[in-house]
């Protein structure tokens, strides 16, 4: 699977996926890095059919709204240590 993880999410996160086998990649890898907007973001994902990855609600609002991004897994974790919400997508989605 092909995922773009956010800015509000750890580079590491897309580091664990690509170690899990998936094609991952930061927004920090992005031209404007962490700096893009949700439309670029959305737009580089959609063009390589990738799943965005955010903790930000804007995404969610505009899938729901205007389909756009195509492919978005929302994480509602709270305020967690990067090395919980690392645990967590191991024991979950890693395998």
């Amino acid at each position: 699977m092909k995922f773009l993880v956010d800015a509000q999410l750890p580079a590491r996160l897309a580091r664990a996926l690509t170690k899990a086998g998936h094609d991952a990649k930061h927004t920090i890898e992005l031209p404007e890095g962490n700096h893009s907007s949700d439309t670029d973001v959305t737009a580089f994902a959609d063009v390589e059919d990738r799943v965005v990855v955010s903790k930000d609600a804007d995404f969610r609002i505009s899938q729901q709204l205007h389909g756009r991004p195509r492919r978005l897994l929302v994480v509602a974790m709270g305020n967690v240590t990067n090395n919980d919400l690392l645990a967590t997508f191991d024991a979950h989605t890693l395998r």
